[in-house]
């Protein structure tokens, strides 16, 4: 497995975990979470891990263009020492 390989990996992972912590939430209906002394609503973490999964898959669309760069620039330079050879 290449670092491509596990960054995909890590991207579905981080995806997978925030989904299930939305669908989660999402039963429970609306209730106020209390995190130690600092309160926040249900909104309010909905939101948050709502921008989460949009950030991760901003990443990933980035991640994939660099991606396809990478392999269409190893291509051609293989494609050039072959010409050459």
């Amino acid at each position: 497995m290449d670092i491509v390989d596990n960054a995909q990996e890590a991207f579905s992972r981080s995806k997978a975990l925030v989904s299930t912590a939305l669908v989660l939430l999402q039963h429970d209906g609306g209730t106020q979470f209390m995190n130690g002394v600092d309160g926040f609503t249900f909104d309010r973490l909905v939101y948050q891990l709502e921008a989460a999964a949009m950030l991760l898959d901003e990443y990933q669309a980035l991640f994939l263009d660099a991606e396809k760069r990478m392999r269409s620039g190893r291509n051609t330079s293989e494609k050039g020492l072959a010409s050459a050879a």
